[in-house]
């Protein structure tokens, strides 16, 4: 059951929870797998920001009992080209020096996976992901936006997930998944995704609570729309996730206010402000085995910008003059929890 912490009258319910592994029939794991304490929660820190000027944002000064953080704990990023022999080549080398862990992926050809030709390149690269670092790493993210042979798709998540078990990668801190959109799993293409024979560590979602003026533009195809609640949003990618036994990852997750009405109206269960919106959500995330999950502080995409220090001119994206100091607050408290240790 998860735990509940630093409960007061007056602020969000942190909750936290791990992913155990044991043996079959019972008894403690004699190779007990690494932990961390609770659910790792970071970011994208994507333009306009750097990983260290936003990181340096996060961080609480510690003036509010319980509330001090050391920043981001894992920080999501991503190679749109094929997989390179040496993890430290990519962007997620400076997760090393930061101390922080890693949610990397990369889109190499399919057909090359399955016929062997990348097997030396992809052992290469678990094998100099560095000693002690956390990583979670995926191959083609967000399948919905590619045409694929789905069963060459899932043959070639095996094939990698077959490799790194044989490198010298440590499994206990070195997982690989799929990661798809929480659309995904609400339309039940999960079974398109994963191999049957359940080589994959995580299950991997993308899932946004996106503010969309929908009297001038379309609906999303992957359903952001309007201020829904975490069940609404995650409750499919949970299902799914326990109907296999595994975590959960998140590699992007975002909310966006309404900018002409940011603290309301109630779109759902009586939660009317971002601040409330985040906090709920993280809860949900931290009691549904989510052992890792990344904030989207960027712009990009057709569904409006998602800062989380500021609010937005939804037809003018470079506008960032309004700050959410309290969407802020409740981002830096659950970092004291969820951030880096």
């Amino acid at each position: 059951m998860p735990d509940k912490s630093l409960i007061t009258d007056d602020e969000p319910v942190f909750l936290a929870s791990r992913y155990i592994v044991g043996q079959p029939g019972g008894g403690p794991d004699p190779d007990p797998e690494p932990q961390p304490s609770t659910m790792l929660l970071g970011s994208c820190a994507g333009t306009p920001t750097t990983f260290a000027t936003w990181n340096a944002e996060c961080i609480n000064d510690g003036s509010k009992p319980g509330a001090a953080n050391l920043g981001l704990g894992v920080h999501r990023t991503y190679s749109s080209g094929t997989i390179v022999a040496n993890f430290m080549s990519t962007a997620a080398a400076g997760d090393v020096a930061n101390g922080v862990a890693s949610i990397w992926s990369c889109k190499p050809p399919l057909a090359s996976v399955n016929n062997g030709s990348l097997d030396g390149t992809w052992t290469s690269f678990f094998n100099s992901i560095p000693a002690g670092h956390r990583a979670y790493i995926a191959m083609w993210h967000e399948p919905w936006d590619d045409a694929f042979d789905w069963a060459e798709y899932r043959a070639a998540q095996a094939r990698v997930w077959n490799l790194l078990q044989a490198s010298e990668a440590d499994t206990h801190l070195v997982k690989f998944g799929i990661i798809a959109t929480s659309w995904d799993y609400t339309q039940n293409r999960g079974p398109l995704f994963f191999p049957a024979g359940g080589q994959f560590d995580f299950v991997g979602a993308d899932p946004y609570d996106m503010y969309r003026n929908l009297q001038v533009m379309p609906a999303s195809p992957r359903g952001r729309n309007n201020h829904r609640s975490p069940s609404t949003i995650l409750g499919a990618t949970v299902a799914f996730a326990n109907s296999v036994g595994k975590p959960i990852v998140i590699g992007e997750f975002g909310m966006h206010p309404d900018p002409a009405n940011p603290n309301g109206p109630a779109n759902w269960e009586g939660v009317p402000s971002r601040p409330h919106r985040m906090a709920a959500f993280m809860d949900y995330m931290a009691a549904s085995n989510v052992v890792a999950a990344t904030y989207f502080h960027s712009s990009n995409g057709d569904d409006g910008p998602w800062w989380l220090n500021c609010f937005h001119n939804f037809t003018t994206k470079s506008d960032m003059s309004t700050p959410d100091p309290d969407t802020m607050k409740v981002w830096r408290d659950y970092l004291a929890v969820y951030g880096k240790k």
